[in-house]
């Protein structure tokens, strides 16, 4: 029988997302059920799913400490730092009566040596102090939460500054972690970055992971990195919904935006089969002007091959909006959205 990457077997896999689905269609206020998926889908590693799960118990039960508590789990994990921080400013104020035996059924609960997930391959760096790791032992964690206290988030001061962010696509708020040792990056630091960061690999999905979502998490990540970063949103003409991106402000090749938003998992398979692996954009603004948007493969190698004087006087015409006309003019591409404005948060 197949197994997936945890052992389990795909058709258990398969049960469990289809039992979410349901709930999910039916639109179900049943917040046992939403929790047991919940839990189900932390087991099987689907972080995303899960969390979306436990916030739909939140939805039906805001004073649920239990969902709470593993909602800022899951956050944490997943590196969502200014959720995390949210969640757990929230959590604090609740009433302290934990059922410790629902939170522990979580594998995160009872694994304190997996703070950062192997799929993110973030390095922290550059920063003061660090947080907490994403669980204590849980005996610890029962002690603690029984005198009243839930483990958090360490000290914080002059480490980074939570910001909230109201103004985004989808309607979502979403909130940004800038830490105070990040610095503008070289156009090489950059790119080795954007390659190496894993967030274009996680599957768009209209009801969890939107590009609002891709942003936030690429900025935090860079900003962990020690790499100054923004977070960019844009409004499109005649459009009810815009979109999000990050900016970076290179220091040998100025003001750069890469768009990391990944792909529905139908469409990731075919662009995978196509040599598509690594599906970072840069992109290119200008109001009035279609959002361009060309591979971040296709725009280094563009620059590699560019004559050595203009390297020398640091001109970089692959990243001006001229570039990518000609790109989309040879390549038949027309995005048909028309920035109308955008706004940048650093």
């Amino acid at each position: 029988m197949a197994h997936n990457q945890k052992g389990l077997p795909n058709i258990e896999k398969e049960e469990i997302m289809d039992l979410y689905k349901e709930a999910l269609n039916g639109n179900s206020a049943d917040k046992d059920l939403w929790f047991e998926i919940g839990v189900k889908l932390e087991n099987i590693a689907e972080f995303r799913h899960a969390l979306h799960a436990f916030e739909k118990v939140i939805e039906i039960d805001y004073n649920n400490v239990e969902a709470w508590y593993c909602k800022y789990l899951l956050l944490d994990l997943l590196l969502c730092r200014g959720k995390a921080i949210s969640a757990y400013n929230i959590l604090k104020d609740l009433p302290r009566n934990i059922d410790h035996s629902k939170v522990k059924r979580l594998k995160i609960a009872n694994e304190s040596n997996k703070r950062i997930s192997d799929q993110k391959k973030v390095h922290i760096k550059n920063v003061a102090s660090r947080t907490l790791t994403i669980c204590l032992l849980f005996s610890v964690i029962c002690m603690l939460s029984s005198a009243g206290y839930l483990p958090g988030l360490d000290v914080i001061d002059n480490v980074y500054e939570s910001n909230t962010l109201s103004m985004t696509p989808y309607g979502k708020h979403i909130d940004i972690t800038n830490y105070i040792n990040s610095t503008d990056p070289t156009w090489d630091e950059l790119i080795l970055f954007i390659q190496e960061d894993e967030t274009d690999q996680i599957c768009f999905d209209d009801d969890s992971f939107v590009c609002a979502d891709y942003a936030e998490m690429l900025h935090d990540n860079a900003e962990k990195e020690g790499i100054k970063a923004a977070y960019v949103s844009i409004q499109f003409k005649d459009k009810d919904t815009g979109h999000a991106i990050n900016a970076f402000r290179t220091t040998d090749r100025g003001l750069v935006f890469i768009d990391c938003t990944g792909a529905y998992e139908e469409d990731k398979e075919i662009l995978m089969k196509n040599g598509h692996i690594n599906l970072d954009k840069v992109a290119y603004l200008k109001e009035g002007e279609n959002l361009g948007l060309i591979p971040l493969k296709e725009v280094t190698a563009a620059i590699s091959q560019q004559n050595p004087i203009a390297n020398m006087v640091k001109s970089t015409p692959q990243l001006e909006y001229q570039f990518y006309e000609e790109y989309s003019a040879e390549h038949d591409h027309e995005s048909n959205r028309i920035v109308e404005s955008y706004r940048v948060y650093w």
